[in-house]
């Protein structure tokens, strides 16, 4: 879906993504490419921005 590692800059193949550079990798969300099963099941704020981009 274009959406970038937590703490990552954007994909550059999806237009207007805003990338994940703002929300760390080590809180672990389900994008983190760090493991937790704490919240890997949740989404970051930055995750849920860039599907909303992608989706449109």
């Amino acid at each position: 879906l274009g959406i970038a590692h937590d703490g990552s800059p954007p994909q550059t193949y999806v237009e207007n993504n805003v990338g994940a550079e703002g929300c760390p990798a080590s809180e672990r969300y389900i994008m983190s490419p760090l493991i937790d099963i704490a919240s890997s099941y949740k989404f970051s704020y930055c995750s849920a921005q860039q599907l909303y981009t992608f989706v449109g």
